[in-house]
């Protein structure tokens, strides 16, 4: 235990002592030993507190306030130490008369806690208790940071101002008054303090941007003050810090912790409540006991109720002890006389004014905010009771003694000693007694306040009051009764705190029904000669009293006036008055009830004629009925006749007022009608419908007769259409804008399809650079993938896009995300193998903008192509929209099959909180499309995300847990435990936990210690690995190898390896998708994707069909055979290419459309070639022809010559190699067209006979028709080579495809094993974890995923294509 020493106005604590701590239920208490230390220190108190994350070196802080090294408890593991609110109470160093308390809380976003509430009610607690407030973070100042002070925002939620019973809403200017200044404290600064080049002011930047924290900030705490902190030394040394005297610490740390602690001390001010009243150490303790208990209440602490319990406290105290204090030294300085008791008057006087002024001087000493004075006008009250009842005491024993002494004058001792004495005495004794008690004015024993309490308490008591009175009730019966008069002095309504007079019905709801009982009546209940019941009597009595006062004042002011009392006038007099009153009276109660009772129409306000009418017979009859009550001698009815013109006059005016709402509504109508709504819905509609309107409404206002109401009428009108202008403007101006730009989007569209036009040779050109044989060459530097537009919608660089289209080979896509300014280039750069490449920066600003994009050959499988992702920083306080970051996170996760996020410091519950992306993962990406039916699983996600790496920066801590070493990876399992418990904080907090467990079930983690000095990272790119930490340059390359070697293709769902062209088509449909306002959809990227990339498929495999078979074909072709054998070799391996490249060909359509697309290419080459032998073999013929001469052998023996001649030719034709499949065909027609030749020689050849020529004539047509024959039989064969060639087609075609199903079958389940294996190990996890009710709800996944299996496996079969 701590010891406290006080000396002389010296308060110091030797250290620490809990303030207010968290019992085993959960519920925050103030702890007696704090609470007794404050109540001993009288000083006013500066109350510096500190918050922050946890680990973040706040205790250290303070300690070093506190001019020590050690005191709160410090420590380096990864575990926090301090719980609840710790304070320390020493002597201000600067201020002799002030005691500086220091209070350090427990650490926000521990993720061990199970309630983030309690976080909330620490936060609120230093608030409310400090006079400073430091907020200690780490490293930075971004979103994140600001993020981490949610709890300025929900201040309003834990702090009132003003008392419910205010119905005004609080400013923050209200909250500013009661705040403490802030101070922002960044630890392990190693940032240059730059920005837009040069050195900004060092303020919370909050100004430069419009985040909600930064602006709560703000307006809350009107004083700011920021300070950045060095790391103080090496991270080997921090396990050691509170050992280590400043020398051993970095210099520029020492001195900023110097300037920090100076700040504090020389410009922290007093604790002070509203209206400047300072804080003292008791009051201090008292306000904590009060916040305290209110939150365990369930309520909200409430300033002004603070202020004003604190008050009521503190007066009530100094009251009590003020009045103490007199009462004591009244007992002590009044000396009574021995004999009476009694003190002299003006002695007892002189003893009450000094003891009065000593207890007043006392009560302004210790009294705090007694507005108006009331608690010390309460305290001269009890003095003046305590005063007035000494007195009263001090006068009934001087009267009393003095009557006795004088009746005992004669009562003489010795004169009854003798016989008989004591009789006499006796008599005379009693008669002196009776004397005594029949004088009046004695004191207490006699006063008549006895009967005044009695009354009081059976008022008090009882529900009902019986008074018992004799004979009637008169005036004497009512005067007897003037107990009631005083029972406003007796018994009070409200509390004397509260102000305000009370009134009667105050009390009316608090006493009892009253009975009055006559006793010994002897008179006839009648008045004004008709019979009354016995509570009319006692009405009557009552009213007759009020009568009988006006009568009183009438009297009085005419024997005034110096004449003499007229009874007749007198009663025509009350006559007037009573009546005058009556017809107010019934008049008031008229009017309210026809304004209660009268239902206007909502729309027209105006009331049907019969209901009006209805409404008002019913209301004069109810007035009427009460004039005749309380009316008095009217006669001729004259006060009742002015009543009733009266009520005609309101009535006539509100059916006046109801029949020009009728008109006008009516009028307003008809000039509305053709006022249609929807035929203003179009361009330009605005400015007609407002022409429309202002002319009805000139219109309205020029017809006559309309009455006083027609201007809130046409109000009202014009009120109503109110909702119809704001739908046709807003119609107006969107269709407007959309025909410019339709326009602007036209003229835009031709000017860019020139300049794609102009660029596109450039382009191609560096396409083609880049492809070696299938094989990319890394890119020099990092090229913009996706960047945000002006306007701030993102698109995809067509640069980028291009690299992406030339790698033809499987990548490997690692993407890294984290806040700005945490070192994420850096990493990208090591992974690709450099010290510089993506942007590295060491000011305040961000430099990364969008998504950066590097590929490199991968340095362990050469065919494939590592693709790094470097993302701008979340979290960037010049950034004025946050969905922007969130886009960027989902696209990472979209594209990468490596997902790395990088932090700082530690993984506390912020950092975990930080992750909020992920739990909105599902609001930005959907798996099914909307056609889908069925809620989406976390095991549909796992198919499409990547695996998970969180990289922990500048680590400083120990992996140790309850003591025990533990590796990254179960540091970072830990942190994602879920919390235990059922509230709204305790699901809000499990939400990143579990996401990033469902959607991420491959997890790895890595912690890096800080690479080098501060001055050494504004310059880390030039640096080697030998000018850095050895620590960091060895984890770095554990992560790198990581990577390099476990990090596994980009792939779609069943298992599709991603191509570099297939990632770039993936970022365009990703980006349309968000650009056009929608939510990316996976299968529909599959689908979409399926469909760019098996079009793609069709047309490379087809070109490369076209291409080999004009390589490898050269027509005419020897035989169809030959062509035949071509087209089979160039089926087969674009059918491969086909396979490899294709996916997900629902229905083999695209298949199939190839298919019909190289027959039609197979029946063309084969078309093509016979052509090529046609052509060919007429050129063979008409050379060998072109030797023999017609006209020679139009002679005698010419024909045999000519036939001699012909079998040449036809041999040499046949001879000749490389005729095509055509040659026979050519030949017949060859032979046809000489076939009137021959006729014609053989004709002219007289040498032979008739009988020689039909010879010849049969054999040349036995010739022709086995030349036929022969066309017919080859034509034949190349028919059926040709059905041969499709059926080996079909053959080739399904044995491939069913190597690709067997491909694809095998993949998918090997993906669905791995997920149900991953599904199965969370759940097992949770059962461990104690989360039974979860792991239960994770069955049916569990089952939908083991039929999946069981599917896949028993999956077969082929498929047939028609």
């Amino acid at each position: 235990m701590w010891v406290f020493l006080v000396t002389g106005n010296s308060y110091e604590m030797e250290g620490p002592v809990c303030l207010i701590q968290n019992t085993s239920a959960g519920e925050l208490q103030v702890n007696q030993e704090a609470l007794d230390i404050l109540r001993s220190i009288g000083q006013p108190v500066v109350v510096v507190s500190i918050v922050g994350l946890y680990r973040t070196g706040k205790s250290y802080l303070m300690n070093r306030l506190a001019g020590k090294t050690t005191g709160f408890s410090v420590c380096s593991t990864i575990q926090s130490e301090t719980k609840g609110i710790w304070m320390w109470c020493v002597p201000h160093p600067r201020r002799d008369d002030v005691t500086l308390v220091l209070l350090d809380t427990e650490g926000l976003g521990d993720v061990e806690k199970e309630d983030e509430k309690n976080d909330t009610w620490i936060f609120a607690l230093v608030i409310l208790l400090s006079s400073t407030l430091v907020y200690n973070s780490m490293r930075t100042i971004d979103h994140q940071a600001l993020r981490n002070l949610h709890y300025v925002m929900e201040l309003t939620n834990h702090i009132k101002v003003r008392s419910s019973e205010e119905g005004e809403g609080e400013a923050s200017a209200d909250y500013a008054q009661f705040l403490p200044s802030f101070v922002w404290t960044v630890r392990d600064f190693t940032l240059d303090l730059l920005f837009d080049g040069r050195r900004p002011p060092r303020r919370v930047p909050g100004e430069i941007s419009e985040d909600p924290v930064s602006n709560c900030i703000q307006n809350f705490f009107p004083t700011r003050k920021c300070f950045v902190l060095n790391r103080p030394v090496s991270q080997s040394k921090l396990k050691v810090l509170d050992e280590l005297c400043d020398s051993h610490l970095d210099p520029g740390f020492v001195q900023q912790v110097t300037d920090f602690c100076s700040y504090l001390f020389n410009q922290s001010k007093l604790k002070t409540l509203s209206a400047g009243v300072i804080v003292t150490g008791s009051v201090l303790g008292n306000l904590a006991v009060m916040y305290v208990e209110v939150i365990r209440s369930g309520s909200v602490p409430c300033l002004e109720n603070a202020v004003a319990a604190l008050s009521k406290i503190e007066n009530s105290a100094a009251v009590e002890e003020s009045c103490a204090l007199y009462r004591r030294l009244l007992g002590e300085r009044v000396v009574p006389d021995p004999k009476t008791g009694a003190v002299g008057e003006k002695d007892l006087s002189g003893v009450h004014d000094v003891c009065l002024q000593e207890a007043l001087q006392l009560f302004k000493t210790n009294s705090f905010k007694d507005e108006d004075e009331r608690y010390q006008k309460d305290l001269i009250e009890q003095i003046k009771e305590v005063y007035r009842g000494k007195c009263s005491e001090n006068t009934e024993l001087s009267l009393c003694n003095s009557l006795l002494q004088r009746l005992s004058e004669k009562l003489g001792h010795a004169s009854y000693l003798r016989p008989g004495g004591y009789a006499d005495y006796r008599i005379q004794l009693d008669s002196i007694v009776q004397t005594y008690r029949a004088t009046p004015g004695k004191g207490v024993q006699e006063d008549e306040k006895n009967d005044t309490w009695i009354f009081a308490l059976v008022i008090l008591l009882s529900s009902t009051l019986v008074y018992n009175s004799m004979r009637t009730i008169d005036h004497q019966a009512l005067r007897n009764l003037h107990y009631v008069t005083e029972l406003t002095n007796h018994i009070k309504v409200r509390s004397s705190e509260e102000g305000g007079g009370e009134a009667s019905a105050d009390y009316a709801q608090f006493l009892p029904s009253f009975v009055w009982t006559v006793r010994d009546f002897t008179l006839d209940l009648l008045f004004d000669g008709r019979r009354i019941t016995p509570d009319e009597y006692l009405e009557k009595s009552l009213k007759i009293q009020s009568v009988l006062g006006n009568l009183a004042v009438m009297y009085v002011e005419v024997i005034r006036s110096g004449s003499v009392p007229c009874l007749e006038n007198a009663v025509a007099a009350l006559s007037k008055i009573e009546n005058s009153a009556a017809v107010e009276e019934s008049f008031a109660l008229y009017r309210r009830l026809l304004g209660e009772r009268v239902v206007p129409d909502p729309k027209t306000g105006a009331v049907g004629e019969k209901d009006l009418s209805g409404v008002h017979d019913v209301c004069l009859q109810e007035a009427l009925r009460l004039f005749k009550t309380n009316s008095f001698k009217d006669k001729d009815e004259r006060y009742q006749k002015d009543l009733i013109e009266q009520i005609k006059e309101v009535y006539r005016g509100k059916c006046s007022e109801n029949a020009e709402l009728s008109l006008c509504n009516s009028l307003l109508q008809r000039l509305s009608e053709k006022l249609g709504h929807a035929s203003y819905l179009r361009p330009g509609g605005y400015a007609d419908y407002r022409i429309q309107l202002d002319s009805i409404v000139q219109t309205y206002r020029a017809t006559p007769g309309k009455g006083v109401q027609a201007h809130q009428v046409l109000e009202a009108f014009l009120q109503d259409r109110e909702e119809n202008i704001r739908d046709i403007r807003r119609t107006d101006k969107v269709l407007t804008q959309r025909m410019h730009l339709l326009k602007e989007d036209k003229t835009r569209a031709d000017r860019q399809r020139y300049e794609a036009e102009a660029e596109a040779a450039q382009r191609e050109k560096k396409v083609m650079e880049r492809r070696l044989g299938g094989q990319f060459v890394g890119m020099e530097k990092p090229v913009c993938l996706i960047s945000s537009t002006t306007t701030g919608d993102l698109q995809v660089e067509k640069e980028a896009l291009d690299i992406l289209n030339s790698i033809r080979q499987p990548v490997v896509v690692v993407a890294i995300v984290g806040m700005y300014r945490t070192g994420k280039s850096y990493l990208m750069n090591r992974l690709a193998g450099k010290h510089k490449g993506f942007s590295l920066g060491s000011t305040i600003q961000s430099e990364t903008k969008g998504i950066w994009m590097w590929c490199v050959p991968h340095p362990h499988r050469k065919d494939q192509t590592l693709v790094l992702l470097d993302t701008e920083g979340l979290g960037d306080v010049g950034k004025g929209d946050q969905t922007h970051d969130t886009w960027i996170f989902s696209l990472a996760v979209l594209l990468s099959s490596t997902f790395v996020y990088n932090s700082m410091g530690t993984i506390n519950n912020e950092a975990v909180m930080s992750m909020h992306y992920v739990t909105e993962l599902t609001e930005h990406i959907k798996v099914k499309s909307s056609k889908e039916k069925g809620e989406e699983m976390p095991s549909d996600y796992i198919r499409f995300f990547p695996t998970f790496v969180w990289a922990v920066r500048d680590f400083t801590l120990e992996l140790k847990i309850e003591g025990k070493a533990v590796t990254a990876d179960q540091y970072l399992e830990n942190s994602l435990k879920l919390v235990k418990g059922n509230s709204k904080h305790v699901a809000y907090s499990n939400g990143p936990r579990e996401c990033i467990r469902n959607y991420f079930p491959t997890r790895k983690c890595f912690v890096f210690d800080q690479p080098a000095s501060k001055e050494k990272l504004r310059i880390i790119e030039e640096l080697t690995d030998a000018d850095l930490e050895t620590a960091f340059v060895r984890q770095t390359l554990e992560f790198c190898s990581y990577i390099f070697k476990q990090s596994k293709e980009k792939t779609m769902t069943g298992g599709l390896m991603v191509t570099g062209q297939m990632l770039g088509n993936l970022a365009v449909m990703y980006v349309d998708a968000i650009r056009s306002g929608s939510v990316p959809c996976l299968e529909n990227a599959v689908a979409a994707l399926s469909k760019i990339e098996n079009s793609a498929a069709v047309e490379e495999s087809f070109a490369i069909y076209r291409r080999l078979l004009g390589e490898r074909v050269k027509l005419p072709t020897k035989t169809q055979e030959e062509l035949s054998s071509v087209h089979d070799g160039c089926l087969k391996e674009a059918l491969q290419l086909f396979m490899n490249r294709s996916f997900k060909d629902k229905d083999q359509a695209f298949q199939k459309h190839l298919m019909e697309r190289i027959k039609e290419e197979y029946d063309g080459k084969c078309s093509e070639n016979a052509v090529a032998s046609q052509i060919h073999c007429t050129d063979i013929l008409q050379q060998l022809w072109e030797k023999l001469d017609p006209e020679s052998f139009m002679r005698p023996g010419g024909y045999a010559d000519y036939r001699v001649q012909l079998d040449s030719i036809i041999q040499n034709y046949r001879a000749t190699p490389g005729k095509g499949v055509q040659a026979e065909q050519v030949l017949e027609i060859f032979m046809k067209d000489k076939n009137d030749l021959g006729s014609s020689i053989l004709k002219a050849d007289i040498d032979l006979t008739e009988q020689d020529k039909k010879l010849k004539e049969e054999r040349a047509r036995a010739e022709m028709e086995k030349f036929k024959a022969e066309v017919a039989r080859k034509e034949q064969e190349d028919t059926a080579k040709r059905l041969e060639d499709a059926e080996r087609a079909h053959v080739e075609n399904q044995s491939q495809l069913m190597e690709k199903m067997e491909r694809d079958r095998q993949a998918i389940l090997e993906e669905n094993q791995r997920i149900l294996d991953q599904r199965l190990e969370e759940q097992r996890a949770l059962i461990s974890e104690g989360f039974a009710a979860k792991a239960q709800a994770m069955e049916a996944q569990v089952q939908s995923l083991q039929r999946e299996v069981a599917a896949s496996k028993n999956r077969g079969g082929g498929c047939v294509l028609l």
